[in-house]
């Protein structure tokens, strides 16, 4: 993985520093340098995968039932709920539908760490 990476061209480096780079350029490089492992993770989530935030309960500092760590939708109090109800609502919401449908709710409960970087013996 790389812990320092540029564009190893001068005019298109100096593109990129003053904001002037190709959104196409900038996506392509993004997805090469740093964003790699994604396509391959999305191909590979299993039919089973059930987002690990439906077993938590996350709640803001005014004691509010959000989503979950990346959504900061409100649902109640927490002391208005029972946990069931928790499910349900995110099982209903907009959020949680589109998270779990583009793979979102895998890759960022799944190490970032690409399979073929890890050799465990």
């Amino acid at each position: 993985m790389p812990s320092f990476a540029f564009i190893n061209d001068f005019e298109r480096m100096k593109k990129l520093l003053k904001s002037d780079l190709e959104y196409e350029v900038l996506e392509k490089a993004s997805r090469q340098l740093i964003l790699y492992y994604v396509d391959e993770k999305l191909r590979n989530i299993p039919k089973d995968f059930i987002c690990p935030q439906y077993v938590k309960m996350s709640i803001d500092p005014d004691c509010n039932v959000v989503t979950c760590c990346g959504d900061s939708t409100v649902f109640d109090k927490v002391y208005h709920l029972k946990p069931e109800q928790v499910n349900s609502w995110r099982l209903a919401s907009e959020v949680c539908k589109e998270c779990n449908r583009i793979g979102l709710s895998y890759i960022l409960n799944n190490s970032v760490m690409p399979n073929h970087i890890i050799t465990l013996k």
